[in-house]
């Protein structure tokens, strides 16, 4: 017999707003942090249906319901009654036979703590003098940030693996990757809760400039800074590097630094004294760019499609077909590229619902060709199944008439509603 809280309990340990269901879609455990946050009892959750009226009215969409349908793992935004939202992942989990034996649902994020989180972290970065920054990642540390990290992929997982150990032992770390890839924010996150942890962004200012932020005249770290993040690394004049060298070895200083350049680039290009190569080698953590995390990515677009709705007071919505043709776009800006994409598309969509041919022309050429080469026959099959149950459904609004027009019994119009369109439809 399956040992459902022994499974949760572990769980929780991994992840927030832990549930499980059982093979025929009863909730089976609900973690703590899911009764924290929704502010339900457990005897209300547990023995309850995904699929029961009362729980599809709290739980929009519910996520468990949604697995429970197709067979596979989701991600989306989860809306309570009482308005919140919660990223949520939905896991189904196989026995040896294949069969359903249980579905795992956790939560990634809360929305809008995110959006505020984002906002602060954003000024932080920017901000134009040492008080204002310093200010801005007590805000950052202060928000709680080690839980807000989108790790749907398993490389930014393994990322965030490495990054919580080199910070929990005080440890260096060398991160790169790409422009807006969100390494930045990862480093913030593993190190914003050290004591005296400091952002520099090497780029804005000269070498004498900087030496002013870091050192004082005695050539000792200011502003007892335990933890220095320095941004743009590669372009640290050697002579600061000479200074933090010193204080390195003296001891008390832990340094993240942050690039777009692997470590053994700016060994090449001599951009990096040798004992920094030597202090940094051991840590070295790459970050990929986001059209290569299509896990992640597929959050990201989920995240800043509901964030702009919520802005712009809109209801735009995605179609699976044009949902996929975004996933296979390149990005070459990464998350920042997405954000302004999705905001964009919210903002000029004639329609509220959003297919391949309503896309703008300039998404990135062979992203048609790569959704084909990428999908499978029953991925396709399914895809223009959903375009056709929905947009019939919009038209005649019943599952009889439905059926009717399609040639299908009604009891099979029903159940694709209920997959398609939402358990509310009918």
């Amino acid at each position: 017999m399956t040992d459902y809280a022994e499974i949760g309990r572990v769980l929780c340990q991994l992840h927030m707003g832990v549930t499980i269901a059982d093979k025929d879609g009863v909730f089976v455990y609900v973690g703590e942090s899911y009764l924290k946050f929704t502010g339900i009892e457990r005897g209300w959750l547990e023995g309850r249906s995904a699929f029961d009226s009362e729980l599809v009215e709290r739980f929009s969409p519910c996520v468990t319901a949604m697995v429970y349908e197709s067979r596979e793992k989701i991600t989306t935004v989860q809306r309570m009654c009482d308005g919140a939202e919660l990223f949520v992942t939905g896991v189904p989990v196989f026995d040896d036979n294949g069969a359903l034996e249980m579905i795992i649902c956790y939560s990634s994020w809360e929305v809008t703590s995110y959006d505020h989180l984002y906002g602060t972290y954003t000024k932080a970065m920017n901000a134009e003098n040492v008080e204002e920054a310093q200010d801005g990642m007590k805000k950052v540390r202060a928000n709680n940030v080690k839980e807000s990290l989108v790790c749907a992929s398993v490389s930014t997982e393994n990322v965030r693996h490495l990054l919580d150990i080199f910070a929990s032992a005080l440890r260096p770390a060398y991160i790169y990757g790409p422009e807006g890839c969100g390494k930045h924010f990862m480093a913030v996150r593993a190190y914003a809760g050290a004591a005296g942890a400091y952002e520099l962004n090497c780029a804005l200012y000269d070498d004498a400039e900087t030496r002013r932020m870091l050192f004082d005249d005695n050539g000792m770290i200011r502003n007892e800074c335990g933890v220095l993040i320095l941004r743009g690394v590669d372009r640290l004049g050697r002579g600061v590097q000479r200074s933090l060298e010193k204080v390195i070895s003296a001891g008390g200083l832990t340094v993240v630094a942050i690039s777009e350049y692997p470590l053994e680039s700016l060994k090449k290009t001599e951009r990096i004294s040798e004992k920094l190569y030597s202090y940094f080698r051991p840590y070295t953590v790459e970050v990929s760019p986001i059209s290569d995390r299509r896990e992640d990515l597929k959050v990201y677009i989920e995240y800043y499609l509901n964030m702009y709705n919520h802005m712009y007071s809109r209801n735009v919505s995605l179609s699976t077909r044009a949902k996929n043709i975004l996933l296979c776009c390149e990005w070459k800006e990464n998350i920042n590229e997405v954000r302004a994409f999705m905001e964009r598309l919210v903002l000029t969509a004639d329609s509220e619902r959003i297919d391949v041919y309503n896309l703008p022309g300039d998404i990135t050429p062979g992203a048609t060709e790569n959704y084909i080469y990428d999908s499978t026959l029953k991925d396709m099959m399914e895809s223009y199944e959903k375009d056709i149950i929905t947009n019939v459904y919009n038209k005649y609004s019943t599952s009889v008439a439905l059926a009717k027009r399609l040639g299908i019994s009604q009891a099979t119009a029903v159940r694709k509603i209920h997959k398609y369109v939402g358990e509310t439809a009918i």
